[in-house]
């Protein structure tokens, strides 16, 4: 994790966490590269059976020759859609404090989004068929602020989402740990009380 700027002095970290690789590439080869991967796949049988057709076996298989790319290219949208994936697992950072909850993000550039934990309304946990799998699962936190539109204050929310992330069930409990608070958010007991129950959370 690259070293993270906080708000203030009586911000502590409390937890960091990244995504689970295995999941994050099972969730990458079953949506949408698998979806483009077939397309591609069934362009190329077309245009092979529309040659095979019009001309003979001859014309065919040359096409099968001189388009060698093409046919093995289903295969390398499988094998960069795995590599984008290991590649944002690695580059993706969650972090929560004892103010707020964060992502960072970005491989060339690094991409910081943060809410304030005073603003969260509410935290859902969600697993998927590849979760189960693999012990992982997905944190939502959904966050309420106010913006200005056409002269009036309006809320919006807002949301972060902790992807494919181990012990979810320990992090869940720890935001809402946070959020539903009973003493000053810098209280050193409280501090050490999250520190104590979660410090072996990875």
């Amino acid at each position: 994790m690259q070293k993270l700027v906080l708000n203030d002095e009586n911000e502590r970290l409390i937890w960091h966490g990244k995504k689970s690789v295995p999941t994050s590439i099972l969730d990458a080869l079953s949506t949408r590269w698998i979806i483009l991967a077939i397309l591609v796949l069934l362009i190329d049988i077309l245009i092979f059976t529309g040659i095979l057709l019009r001309t003979g076996p001859k014309s065919a298989a040359g096409y099968i020759m001189k388009t060698t790319w093409l046919h093995i290219l289903p295969l390398a949208v499988y094998l960069l859609g795995a590599l984008f994936s290991i590649l944002r697992s690695a580059t993706t950072d969650y972090i929560v404090t004892n103010k707020y909850v964060y992502i960072q993000y970005g491989l060339c550039k690094r991409t910081v989004v943060a809410n304030d934990i005073d603003d969260i309304e509410y935290v859902s946990l969600y697993r998927d068929l590849y979760d189960k799998w693999t012990h992982t699962a997905d944190i939502t936190v959904f966050t309420s602020d106010e913006v200005e539109k056409d002269g009036q204050i309006l809320p919006e929310e807002k949301l972060l989402k902790f992807e494919n992330i181990r012990q979810a069930d320990d992090v869940y409990v720890l935001i809402e740990t946070i959020r539903k608070r009973t003493c000053s958010i810098n209280d050193p007991e409280f501090l050490a009380s999250l520190t104590k129950n979660f410090h072996t959370i990875e």
